[in-house]
């Protein structure tokens, strides 16, 4: 990240189009921090073995937890939205 007359600037190697450069705008990860953690999760979503699509983390913090495919994103969604969801998940699934 380089300032320039108040614009912001990557590298083309860690940010090499505008889809790593939304992902360094949102999350402060590029191409590189992306493949570190695809390594760290053996190359899956880091909650099922499907390939990861989006960056997860935490709504009140900003802090990247890891990388997940759109399924499980979107069942992440509930658990920082509504602690209870979760509770009442796992009793609908008991029915």
């Amino acid at each position: 990240y380089t300032p320039t007359s108040g614009r912001q600037r990557w590298c083309s190697t860690c940010v090499p189009d505008k889809s790593w450069r939304a992902r360094m705008w949102r999350y402060g990860i590029g191409k590189q921090q992306w493949t570190d953690l695809l390594l760290q999760q053996g190359g899956t979503c880091a909650l099922c073995d499907n390939e990861p699509k989006t960056v997860d983390h935490c709504h009140e913090t900003g802090k990247v937890r890891g990388l997940l495919c759109y399924s499980c994103n979107l069942l992440m969604c509930g658990l920082d939205t509504d602690p209870i969801w979760i509770e009442k998940a796992l009793a609908f699934r008991m029915l």
